[in-house]
């Protein structure tokens, strides 16, 4: 009696310890990837601008706390030589916003592209959690240097 007892006892707990750990494992790993990805994603779109000679005249951060998997962002306002910068008619205004699954990134991307399709022309790119969204007046070499940075580091449309 004694021995089927522990032998019942047994098996259940190691039933549960594989149950948790095809549960919680994979669910801490996502977490910690995913953080991981997204400061690499940022950075990487830093210095994708950078590269192709695109300056940043002003960034502030931005609050999307009401968009669901909202990590963090910033509006950038770029040119090509800001010595003539003026906000109102920056060279290209650009969202680069952080998500914290693919499936909020989607779902951010669906509202925007949606909304913008009856006010007027704008970008989307992604890469992993990130989104890039470039909207508003834009100057077309600014626009062109934007597209060939971002490609230059795998980030599409």
């Amino acid at each position: 009696m004694k021995s089927t007892l522990y032998s019942l006892i047994r098996f259940h707990s190691v039933y549960i310890i594989m149950l948790l750990a095809v549960l919680v494992v994979p669910l801490i790993a996502q977490g910690f990837n995913s953080d991981l990805n997204q400061s690499r994603e940022m950075a990487l779109f830093e210095q994708a601008l950078a590269n192709k000679g695109l300056e940043v005249c002003s960034q502030q951060e931005i609050n999307w706390s009401m968009t669901p998997g909202f990590v963090s962002g910033k509006i950038y306002y770029l040119d090509l030589n800001c010595s003539s910068f003026d906000p109102n008619k920056p060279g290209a205004r650009v969202w680069a916003v952080e998500f914290r699954t693919i499936g909020s990134r989607n779902y951010a991307l669906r509202n925007f592209e949606t909304l913008r399709k009856h006010i007027g022309s704008a970008i989307a790119w992604s890469k992993g959690s990130l989104v890039i969204l470039v909207e508003g007046n834009q100057k077309q070499e600014v626009i062109s240097a934007l597209r060939e940075a971002l490609a230059s580091v795998g980030i599409k449309k």
